[in-house]
């Protein structure tokens, strides 16, 4: 990419501001005047680049619209297979999967990454914050045309179905490899490591989808699994402990079961555990640090960066997302949400 090419970037990034409609638009007319310098692999890699940082909700939407039509065959698939699986045909189910997974070796072949880029299924919010913020600095999300976590993820559930649990493991890696901040994925993965006796391998599981969590629902089964960890390690305590702990973030079936079970150990379940008790159970267990600092620091510098560049939306998800975990309800982030809230409103 020659150097007109890269200040024509920077006169796009000083129209991506304020409606993404107009912005859209005159970026467009741009883009016709210089209809020459366009026809560049870096070049529009890098644009696609700066209309997700403008606005990354349009973006999405955009390319889940413009992507060919595969991710929504691929879409009618996977819905096809969780009826063959509710309907118990698990070896077609199995049979279809694994004929599909066969033809999409072309697709895999396409993804050569060069040094500072990686290709992943990450078209999520969540997902995107996570990526920047534990990736080195100055790497380059490339998402895939198809979402191959969420094909890999349904094989590991026909798996699953079909018993075959070391192969349904194997699957929900490699679905991680494509998208490795997918905390759900990781605890599903953590729990079928605790249903093999695997303990080692979950504790490791458990451990990474705690660091990737940054919502409330995703701390409370975090420390939910981790209860169901030490349950069956016979440390009934230690899981005690951690299914109330888990409960403090969100209600959670899994923590509240394990309570029922405990209870009927002879354990104590009633007597909430009080915020000093909370703080010296994860001092001791060295885990005081999830949500980081840094994770709460970025969600606060991503919600103020898209408040710059004048996506409400993204600023008061992001916004939102930090006050629910910081539970302190500051006056500050009250107001900028209030503020945002009455903007998006007008």
């Amino acid at each position: 990419m020659n150097q007109v090419q890269e200040h024509l970037l920077k006169e796009i990034e000083q129209l991506l501001v304020g409606n993404y409609s107009q912005a859209i638009s005159e970026v467009g007319q741009k883009l016709v005047e210089n209809i020459v310098l366009i026809r560049n692999e870096e070049f529009l890699s890098k644009l696609e680049d700066l209309l997700y940082e403008a606005y990354p909700e349009e973006t999405l939407k955009n390319r889940k619209r413009y992507d060919d039509s595969d991710k929504h065959s691929d879409n009618i698939l996977m819905a096809k297979i969780d009826e063959m699986l509710a309907a118990g045909e698990v070896t077609e189910a199995r049979f279809a999967m694994e004929d599909f997974i066969r033809s999409l070796d072309s697709d895999f072949d396409q993804y050569n990454p060069k040094p500072g880029q990686r290709h992943l299924s990450i078209f999520d919010l969540v997902g995107r914050f996570e990526f920047l913020l534990h990736e080195e600095a100055g790497m380059q999300l490339l998402p895939t045309h198809r979402d191959f976590s969420k094909i890999y993820q349904t094989y590991a559930k026909v798996l699953l179905q079909a018993n075959e649990r070391k192969e349904a493991a194997d699957a929900y890696q490699q679905a991680l490899l494509w998208h490795p901040y997918q905390v759900a994925m990781i605890y599903d993965l953590a729990a079928l490591y605790l249903d093999m006796d695997q303990y080692g391998m979950a504790y490791a599981m458990i451990l990474k989808g705690l660091k990737y969590s940054i919502e409330r629902s995703a701390l409370a089964r975090g420390y939910a699994c981790l209860a169901k960890f030490y349950a069956g390690k016979g440390d009934l305590e230690a899981a005690l402990n951690f299914a109330k702990i888990s409960l403090r973030w969100k209600e959670n079936e899994g923590a509240t079961d394990l309570l029922e079970s405990l209870k009927e150990e002879g354990l104590e379940v009633e007597e909430p555990l009080t915020n000093k008790e909370v703080a010296q159970i994860l001092q001791d267990y060295k885990l005081d640090q999830f949500p980081s600092d840094a994770a709460l620091c970025k969600l606060v510098n991503m919600a103020q960066a898209a408040v710059e560049l004048g996506n409400m939306k993204t600023a008061r998800f992001y916004f939102k997302l930090y006050q629910s975990l910081t539970q302190d309800q500051e006056v500050a982030a009250d107001a900028v949400i209030a503020n945002l809230q009455r903007q998006l409103n007008m």
